[in-house]
């Protein structure tokens, strides 16, 4: 992986996980339904506010988009904590455990239970920042079954990788016309427009009606 090679791209993938899931919980009344209740004392009045489980939203998706190439030394979050990044490195390689679903899973699992004994309205902050964090991670691990070298979905049943292409591309080689497909590779055009396109057909379906 070349330096900070797919780091825009998550980036932008962690954007479109906030976007989607923003408007999937408002379309639905989750947004309603644990929205935080702002009071203002002097007043005696309070009001129902999107701004911060939205902002939590952001922040956890846009930052844990890129968590999972902690395991690679020479990514962004690689840098800035080589100890860390070396040892997964050493031990797992790149797109290893940090990259298995099953590992969200898990995180999840914990984020959800350290949830359960927090009190109001602290458990409703905590809620939207685990599901930023849930869906910005899903969102890399997404975006990388769309690179060449894929990913192990079912690790640790089963160590085959799964990628899938997003397009065809054609190479001349000796004159010859060759035909192969095209996966992801980081901060392209088009990798960014493929992301975008899925962001904005997305979006239409869950406005649609």
């Amino acid at each position: 992986m070349k330096k900070g090679v797919n780091y825009n791209c998550h980036k932008l993938g962690g954007v479109t996980a906030f976007a989607l899931t923003g408007i999937y919980t408002y379309q639905n009344g989750i947004l309603d339904t644990y929205s935080y209740h702002v009071e203002i004392i002097p007043l005696k009045f309070s009001y129902q506010s999107y701004i911060i489980p939205l902002f939590l939203l952001f922040i956890f998706s846009y930052y844990s988009s890129t968590l999972p190439d902690i395991d690679h030394p020479i990514s962004r979050l690689g840098k800035k904590y080589p100890h860390i990044s070396q040892y997964m490195n050493t031990q797992f390689g790149h797109r290893g455990v940090t990259h298995y679903p099953i590992t969200l899973l898990g995180l999840g699992c914990i984020l959800y239970l350290i949830g359960q004994i927090m009190i109001q309205p602290y458990r409703i902050l905590w809620m939207w920042g685990s599901i930023g964090f849930v869906v910005g991670y899903a969102s890399h691990i997404l975006l990388d079954t769309l690179n060449s070298s894929g990913i192990a979905w079912l690790m640790p049943f089963s160590k085959v990788r799964v990628k899938i292409p997003t397009g065809i591309r054609i190479k001349n080689k000796k004159g010859k016309k060759r035909v192969c497909w095209r996966y992801l590779e980081g901060n392209r055009t088009h990798d960014k427009m493929i992301i975008i396109v899925i962001c904005c057909l997305l979006i239409f379906l869950l406005t649609k009606g």
